[in-house]
């Protein structure tokens, strides 16, 4: 009687839906010829993930400090920049000289830099939409320089003066 009393038999069961749920019958002590029937709950629905943090939506924060064989970008249009043969302090990439037409904030510091001319170390598409400084000029290409204040940083490459627009600029090393 004991071992009646334990068992349990399970089912499935279809809905109108053609649904397939997991039913329990279970013999009850005062009855044992009227099952009791139980629905198993139904599986949970996973929560969505939580919206990426704009560190997450840029990918890596910094690019590696020893590339394989940099390749300086010579393709696109904007004389932004010009290719140095001196080696970046970041790493092995060659540097370019490039000059800023408007001030502006690092990506992740929110470092300043102020117009003029700069280093640039490489260039990379973070997928991060750039300030528009004037109108259609938009991108998602950011350099990697050193703010006034030394730190590194990405920096809008629609900062530059005479870039490029949806493109990196010529003259800078595509970071890795």
């Amino acid at each position: 009687m004991v071992g009646s009393l334990i068992a349990a038999i399970f089912a499935f069961t279809l809905r109108d839906s053609d649904e397939a749920v997991l039913t329990t019958t279970v013999p009850t002590p005062s009855d044992a010829t009227t099952p009791a029937i139980v629905e198993a709950a139904p599986e949970p629905t996973p929560s969505p993930e939580p919206s990426p943090t704009k560190r997450e939506r840029t990918g890596r924060e910094e690019p590696t400090r020893t590339p394989e064989s940099p390749v300086v970008q010579t393709s696109s249009s904007g004389s932004a920049c010009s290719a140095g043969s001196a080696v970046s302090a970041w790493g092995s990439y060659p540097v370019a000289t490039c000059r800023t037409w408007k001030p502006s904030t690092g990506l992740l510091t929110q470092a300043p830099l102020r117009t003029g001319t700069l280093t640039v170390t490489c260039q990379a598409d973070l997928q991060e939409p750039n300030p528009v400084y004037t109108a259609g000029q938009t991108n998602t290409w950011w350099f990697r320089a050193t703010a006034d204040d030394g730190t590194w940083d990405w920096f809008p490459e629609t900062a530059l003066a005479q870039g490029a627009t949806n493109q990196p600029v010529n003259g800078i090393a595509l970071c890795q």
